[in-house]
């Protein structure tokens, strides 16, 4: 009876871990998608500063404009950094390729063009999607 008892009472546990853990992590995913998105898209980035810093009508006026420069200047910043991120990938290559089998090196290139897929898609605001089968997909 002793036995009985304890082998519910664990798995009682582990079900609870198991729905605990995938709850926590849809919920984790669904707060840095919004953030993430709240400072790549100009509108949201604006809106989100101006009402956590709750300024007056007066503020805004002055302030909303620095905020745009402010926003432009980091997307800059931001396409500089993926741009020099894909060139340095594209030199690490060229160097590791003579060292590399053709499947290593297809792996790689691979690597790239969803690096640079990646950049394209926030550049232009689109929603990340998941091709978790891309890894197998035949060439």
């Amino acid at each position: 009876m002793k036995i009985k008892t304890t082998v519910i009472l664990i798995a009682t546990l582990l079900i609870g871990i198991v729905l605990g853990s995938l709850g926590t992590g849809y919920f984790v995913r669904k707060k840095v998608k919004n953030i993430s998105r709240r400072f790549r898209e100009p509108d949201r980035f604006k809106h989100h500063l101006i009402e956590r810093l709750n300024v007056s009508e007066d503020q805004q006026v002055i302030i909303e404009p620095m905020i745009e420069a402010h926003f432009k200047q980091r997307h800059k910043l931001r396409k500089q950094h993926f741009n020099d991120l894909i060139k340095m990938e594209e030199g690490f290559q060229k160097k590791i390729s003579v060292h590399l089998e053709d499947d290593q090196m297809e792996y790689l290139r691979r690597r790239l063009e969803r690096l640079k897929r990646r950049f394209e898609r926030r550049s232009r605001g689109k929603p990340r999607r998941h091709h978790r089968k891309e890894h197998h997909k035949p060439e």
